[in-house]
């Protein structure tokens, strides 16, 4: 570590005129280059994530019109043949059981 050091320091070429220009024009070009990879590929994932977006929204509209569909006809069927009437405990759920029923004595 010490003697790369000292070689730079007492090399007169880098000391006197630097870096050279070509090496930091190379360097930039390098970096630029992996920026604009990176942005690229960035770019690609973006698309990917939208177009995977699009879809999964598309199948949630077609899960929830199955459902709606499903919930009507339940809510059909239901009102068709489930009515509050039809059912086996009727008879004693009936709040106009009292009124239906004949008077308990007749022959008085």
């Amino acid at each position: 570590l010490e003697e790369e050091r000292k070689a730079r320091v007492l090399d007169e070429r880098t000391r006197g005129m630097g870096i050279e220009v070509k090496v930091l024009d190379a360097q930039v070009a390098e970096k630029s280059r992996i920026k604009q990879h990176n942005k690229d590929l960035d770019d690609l994932y973006n698309q990917q994530l939208n177009q995977l977006d699009e879809a999964c929204c598309a199948i949630d509209k077609e899960i929830g019109l199955f459902r709606r569909a499903r919930d009507r006809e339940t809510n059909e069927f239901r009102a068709t043949y489930q009515r509050k009437e039809q059912r086996r405990e009727w008879d004693l759920q009936d709040p106009k059981s009292k009124s239906k029923e004949p008077p308990t004595r007749l022959g008085d």
